[in-house]
């Protein structure tokens, strides 16, 4: 039986170090490809614009920095993406109404099944 996100190539985009080791392998034991993780925005936008990604796992704040930079990048370069936060479905701007919005903690199979969702799209 084929993984759930075989070879699909997921960016990873958290600054909780513990949080992001996690799910990077829980993504890779659903057949994904990881990219990062990464929790410096600097380094974040720079995966975001410049590797071959098909869909992304984006915290909203990152040490204190809100993560809409990246998530316009995603954006413009057409690549789905999920939200992981603790913030409410009303803290993020409209333009991203569009996005899933998973609240922390968030369990690791609910975080794959999104992404089926959003790649099945």
């Amino acid at each position: 039986m084929e993984a759930p996100l075989e070879n699909r190539r997921i960016l990873v985009i958290e600054d909780a170090a513990l949080i992001a080791a996690e799910l990077a392998e829980d993504l890779e034991l659903a057949g994904a490809m990881v990219i990062g993780p990464a929790g410096c925005p600097a380094r974040a936008l720079d995966l975001a614009a410049g590797e071959n990604i098909d869909a992304a796992v984006l915290d909203v704040n990152l040490g204190g920095v809100m993560s809409y930079s990246i998530a316009d990048r995603l954006m413009e370069r057409h690549i789905p993406f999920l939200f992981t936060t603790g913030y409410d479905d009303g803290s993020l701007p409209a333009r991203y109404k569009e996005a899933p919005r998973l609240t922390k903690p968030t369990p690791t199979q609910q975080v794959v099944r999104t992404l089926e969702k959003l790649l099945a799209n």
